[in-house]
């Protein structure tokens, strides 16, 4: 029995975490395992286009104050989903392991990743509810600025959690139709601010390994003081891309669901100098099993 799978069956027995710590929340998807229908995205085979922006270093710079447009304002009638727990109850249970975890990867060998990957081996574990709760919490710090980034290009799911559009964003950005001041989302106090995927577009990885990628992290590095990314399953091109944009990985692995080989394969396909560690979700307590 290999170590990884002792400490997920020692954390599935206990309720403990393996590396980190053990979000409880509700499956992500139905236990029929098919995705929601507001999450199913077709793939676009589309050219980027002409950009209009010629120089693609003027898309990411601040501007000028007067003729900036505000960021894009969460709706006063937004629907937010409900398992954003550390925005909608920061004090439950479920809550503070979020902004337990926030610190513990704040405080990571010593060190503070400004830019973390959150992943996972399959669709289904819960890798976009945990990243979009870490970046909430840690955005709850005091003064820290933080960006969460919607990567998932094509099946992106952080728009529909917020309940707003998914355009303009981060491919809006990178082809030129947009400034990124003006498709990034605030919530009410400014923090965090959330940039989601954008239009589709069918070369999601070439995108997301070109120099306009490059260059817009460098900027959003000298604006945020953390930056949480949601990325595509860690087999796929997408993920791979983005592994020389990060300072971090966190893998996201689902208690019951996620088979070994999988996890197996998930940590063979991360660079192990930043692989961050593992999140159980979706696990039970010992008492909560019992009561079942």
């Amino acid at each position: 029995m290999s170590r990884i799978h002792q400490i997920l069956t020692r954390a599935d027995r206990d309720g403990t975490t393996a590396g980190l710590t053990s979000p409880q929340f509700p499956p992500l998807v139905p236990s029929s395992g098919q995705l929601p229908l507001d999450s199913r995205v077709e793939r676009v085979d589309a050219d980027y286009g002409e950009p209009a922006i010629s120089n693609y270093s003027d898309r990411f710079a601040p501007g000028n104050a007067d003729d900036a447009e505000p960021l894009r304002q969460l709706p006063p009638d937004a629907e937010l989903d409900q398992r954003l727990v550390a925005i909608l109850q920061p004090l439950s249970p479920a809550g503070e392991r979020f902004r337990a975890l926030g610190t513990r990867i704040a405080t990571h060998d010593g060190e503070s990743p400004q830019v973390i990957a959150v992943t996972s081996p399959n669709r289904s574990d819960g890798k976009t509810l945990t990243g979009f709760n870490l970046a909430l919490a840690m955005a709850r710090e005091a003064d820290c600025r933080t960006l969460l980034i919607d990567a998932h290009l094509r099946r992106p799911r952080i728009h529909a959690m917020l309940g707003v559009a998914r355009e303009p964003g981060l491919v809006d950005v990178l082809i030129g139709r947009t400034r990124l001041e003006h498709a990034v989302v605030t919530l009410g106090d400014g923090r965090p601010q959330i940039l989601t995927a954008g239009a589709a577009i069918g070369q999601a990885a070439a995108l997301l390994r070109s120099a306009e990628m490059h260059e817009l992290m460098v900027r959003l590095r000298s604006r945020f003081d953390r930056i949480v990314i949601d990325a595509a399953s860690s087999e796929t091109a997408e993920a791979g891309a983005l592994a020389s944009l990060v300072d971090g990985v966190l893998l996201v692995v689902r208690a019951g669901r996620t088979r070994q080989p999988d996890i197996d394969r998930a940590l063979g396909s991360v660079p192990a100098a930043k692989l961050i560690g593992m999140v159980l979700n979706d696990c039970r307590t010992v008492n909560e099993l019992q009561d079942a």
